[in-house]
């Protein structure tokens, strides 16, 4: 009887081992996904979406402490709400993105304006102050007093 108890214990031992097993790569494989994305949205996010990316952040770093202590159920567990906060974020970078990349085509329709009006403008003033510089007289309203106190 003490043999056919020890053969159970050992099988139930193999089966954890190897419900853990099967766990284990799911899981490591999802956590290697998830720091892939992270990485390569990081440097956007911290720009245009600097909360969510440390909400994130911090679920990931909850996943791999789960995973070092291999616990392999909650990693694959709190999958769902890591990718909803992957979609969430990478979301949010391309709102902001696209916000950015339309302020920069007013600006540069802006300057393209202000670069065609500007000019004639300048040369006008110019053209003003070299006539004002050949007189001799002062102009209109203005005498040798004045026009040193301006």
């Amino acid at each position: 009887m003490r043999t056919f108890a020890k053969v159970i214990v050992l099988a139930v031992v193999a089966l954890g081992a190897t419900a853990c097993a099967d766990r284990k790569e799911p899981a490591e494989k999802a956590m290697a996904r998830i720091e892939n994305e992270l990485n390569d949205i990081r440097a956007d996010a911290q720009k245009y979406a600097a909360d969510q990316l440390q909400a994130t952040e911090a679920t990931a770093a909850r996943m791999k402490a789960d995973l070092d202590k291999k616990e392999y159920g909650s990693v694959l567990a709190t999958l769902p709400e890591i990718n909803q906060q992957l979609r969430e974020l990478h979301t949010t970078v391309q709102g902001g993105k696209s916000e950015a990349e339309a302020m920069v085509a007013a600006a540069q329709d802006e300057w393209n304006d202000l670069n065609t009006s500007v000019p004639p403008l300048v040369e006008k003033l110019q053209a003003r102050v070299d006539e004002l510089s050949k007189s001799r007289k002062y102009p209109k309203g203005m005498d040798k007093a004045k026009f040193e106190e301006a």
